[in-house]
């Protein structure tokens, strides 16, 4: 008997699509690399036509069960294989699936009758039942140091497992501190004020007089006044106060330390008569007595021995006198030398 051999038009996919040919009205056709297969009607090029759908039955040596699982088109009725102990194959649906695994049978929603949860190498525990519509798990034990917890079950075994300091303890304040006190709350500590002044102390005519404690507090701050340190050369002004015709002035010298000041120098004077003579001299540095014992001095005569004058201060107008009797009305020069106070 003659054999009768049928072949498919077939082809690669990329050809068929590169093609597009037009099949026949049931003109059967497969693509060889892929293996799927479309079906001509007569209209549609290649491209626009469907793959045709593969049933279970198609499969070669396909069984009951595998047919019932690879069943697609009612979802309700998808099929879950299951291998049985004797390596047979049953197909199951939903129900019998949830129930074989434990998961209950409702249709919609499982129950799950037990849970079981551990804390594993962190020390934590759970303690709970069986979970039928709403369940709780309880955390129980400790989390360890080395799981991020604190491996204790107080606050205070918490604080001394990891390194805190109790609130019982306190700070104290030393010697030239204040605040301090137990740790419940935060804690200052102040320099205690040490009763100076704040401020600058010492300038360019005054020096600092400082004292430091052992702690390096300064205790006591004050200030002296510098010295004043200046001497020149001034012409004074003279007045003929008593008996006296005439008077000059010759250069004197002058020397202030502090506020006291030493002029020395000479001045002629031309008695009017014999008696009592005063002359007034004006001062190189201002000054402003109030008694007449504020400036004193001596002076003599560069020609007569023996006749010497005195110096007081003249409250009333600012200057030296300077006294002294004679016995005639000849010039005289006088040297002389005085001291002051400035006030």
């Amino acid at each position: 008997m003659a054999t009768v051999k049928f072949q498919l038009r077939r082809d690669t996919a990329t050809n068929w699509s590169t093609v597009n040919p037009t099949l026949g009205p049931g003109e059967p056709a497969v693509e060889t690399d892929t293996g799927k297969r479309k079906y001509g009607n007569g209209a549609n090029a290649w491209n626009d036509l469907p793959y045709a759908v593969v049933d279970a039955e198609d499969i070669a040596d396909s069984t009951t069960v595998g047919r019932a699982f690879l069943t697609l088109t009612n979802p309700g009725a998808i099929r879950f294989p299951r291998i049985n102990a004797d390596n047979s194959v049953s197909a199951l649906d939903a129900a019998a699936f949830r129930a074989a695994i434990g998961a209950g049978t409702s249709s919609t929603n499982g129950t799950v009758t037990s849970v079981d949860a551990s804390g594993g190498t962190t020390g934590l525990s759970f303690t709970g039942g069986s979970i039928t519509g709403a369940g709780t798990l309880t955390l129980g034990g400790t989390l360890g140091i080395a799981n991020g917890g604190t491996g204790a079950t107080s606050a205070a075994a918490a604080l001394s497992n990891l390194g805190g300091v109790a609130t019982s303890r306190s700070i104290s304040t030393g010697a030239g501190l204040v605040g301090g006190g137990n740790l419940t709350t935060d804690r200052t500590l102040s320099l205690a004020t040490s009763g100076v002044t704040a401020g600058s102390y010492g300038s360019a005519i005054k020096v600092p007089t400082i004292t430091v404690d052992a702690y390096g507090r300064v205790t006591i701050a004050s200030e002296n006044a510098i010295p004043v340190l200046a001497s020149g050369t001034y012409t004074p002004t003279l007045t003929n106060v008593t008996n006296v015709s005439g008077s000059t002035a010759y250069q004197c010298r002058y020397t202030r330390i502090g506020d006291v000041v030493r002029v020395s120098g000479r001045v002629d004077v031309d008695p009017t008569a014999g008696g009592t003579v005063e002359l007034g001299i004006s001062l190189p540095i201002a000054s402003n007595f109030t008694t007449i014992y504020q400036c004193s001095g001596v002076a003599a005569s560069e020609v007569v021995p023996g006749q010497s004058a005195a110096f007081f201060a003249d409250p009333t107008n600012d200057r030296a006198r300077l006294i002294w009797n004679t016995s005639d009305t000849a010039n005289r020069g006088m040297i002389f030398v005085f001291e002051y106070d400035v006030i």
